[in-house]
């Protein structure tokens, strides 16, 4: 159950601990230049920086040489030409990323614990309603296996320019022994999962009509109402932008890149290849042959990438996740590319499944490849459930563009229509 790691040898800890001491004294650690690693019979040579951390923290980040490198000229007065260009080339992309992560670090230490001016306190709302039900409370299950117990609790919603009223989940406490225990003290979790059952708790089948019969809730006459039933997410290193009724071509490169989703209860899609260096991860047993790959699940609530682990009786002829472990621990710097329903190939950055800004873990519990929220730093990722679509759109983030926070988008011209890639 532990986060996926390349082991780093016994043999070279010393070097790596040696490069943090050695600027230790540098009062300005962005003047320090990435150091070489050698090769060791356990492990290829390194360009590694010293990264800075918070509270008086730091360490380094490695990227993997190019094969047959020997070092720094005087120590191979031989080596080729191009194959000193690749190592400056290697080394001043490690010097830019160091210095990346130490400013969203900074960035970070400052941000606001709160960006609303209150918290929500149910027992000082006077159109809060307590909804009694026969059983006590429920146990909430979320795909990293985290859980809580609620109540319910019904009252108006605010999201952006739409107020609705609807129910919620009123955390008790999170189920003893479960990694949901890191949610105790949270303020709440904005939920956007979504289903067509008839007693769905999702908000956005709230917002997009005007009644939900099955809770008696009807709203209010003149209560906006969300127009497409399509939801957009992105983030960065310190902010995150929700896009409502569409997506904002402002935000994305490329063309957006669409694959049907396959159930209507989680945003789950099909991936038929998984590949890493050209080597094809999945295999597959006969009953994963017969439902042509795996399912692929996107989920902003979960952190990071879980890929099966396991045979999940004869899904998979061999695990895919320690497919996955013996061809990253040869060159952990490479993207993992999964073929979606549909030919469109997603390419997953290093920065999303390995440390320091991603990772990844093995899953034993379900066999889904659960894609967790730094995807999202990667990718826009677009949830159309408006029928007769139901599917997932991905692009990558436009690298100039910051979320926003807290902002509505300008409506249309008088006389202009909305179209579904505009967010409203």
């Amino acid at each position: 159950g532990e986060p996926f790691q390349p082991p780093v040898p016994d043999a070279l800890k010393p070097l790596l601990h040696k490069i943090i001491k050695d600027t230790n004294s540098t009062h300005d650690h962005t003047k320090e230049r990435p150091r070489f690693v050698p090769a060791t019979p356990t492990s290829p040579a390194l360009i590694c920086q010293r990264v800075d951390g918070q509270d008086g923290k730091a360490g380094v980040l490695c990227k993997v040489a190019p094969r047959n490198t020997t070092g720094p000229s005087h120590e191979s007065p031989h080596r080729s030409e191009n194959n000193t260009r690749n190592l400056k080339a290697l080394a001043h992309d490690v010097a830019s990323q160091a210095r990346q992560l130490e400013e969203e670090t900074r960035q970070m230490h400052v941000l606001p614990l709160h960006a609303a001016p209150a918290v929500y306190r149910w027992q000082k709302s006077s159109t809060f309603v307590y909804v009694s039900n026969k059983k006590h409370y429920y146990n909430v299950h979320y795909a990293d296996s985290s859980a809580l117990k609620i109540k319910t609790g019904q009252d108006f919603v605010q999201l952006g320019p739409y107020t609705v009223a609807t129910r919620f989940g009123l955390i008790e406490e999170a189920v003893s022994g479960m990694p949901g225990a890191d949610l105790q003290g949270a303020d709440g979790i904005l939920g956007f999962g979504y289903s067509d059952f008839r007693r769905s708790a999702s908000l956005m089948k709230t917002m997009t009509r005007m009644a939900r019969p099955s809770w008696n809730v009807v709203q209010p006459p003149g209560t906006a109402i969300l127009e497409h039933n399509v939801f957009s997410v992105l983030t960065s290193f310190t902010a995150g932008e929700l896009q409502l009724g569409g997506y904002d071509r402002e935000s994305y490169d490329g063309d957006m890149m669409w694959t049907p989703m396959m159930n209507q209860t989680g945003y789950g899609m099909l991936i038929t290849s998984v590949k890493y260096m050209g080597h094809e991860l999945l295999d597959l047993g006969p009953i994963g042959k017969r439902a042509g790959g795996v399912m692929g699940v996107v989920d902003s609530g979960s952190t990071c990438m879980e890929v099966p682990k396991g045979l999940f009786k004869g899904f998979y002829a061999s695990s895919l996740f320690d497919n996955f472990a013996a061809q990253a621990s040869k060159d952990p710097s490479q993207p993992i590319e999964l073929t979606l329903g549909g030919g469109h190939v997603l390419s997953i950055p290093q920065s999303v499944w390995s440390e320091p800004w991603g990772c990844t873990n093995p899953f034993k519990e379900d066999n889904v490849l659960l894609l967790g929220h730094h995807l999202f730093k990667a990718y826009m990722v677009v949830h159309d459930m408006s029928v007769p679509h139901y599917r997932m759109g991905f692009a990558p983030i436009r690298k100039s563009y910051v979320p926003k926070i807290g902002q509505t988008a300008t409506p249309p011209p008088p006389g202009g229509g909305r179209g579904a890639d505009t967010p409203q």
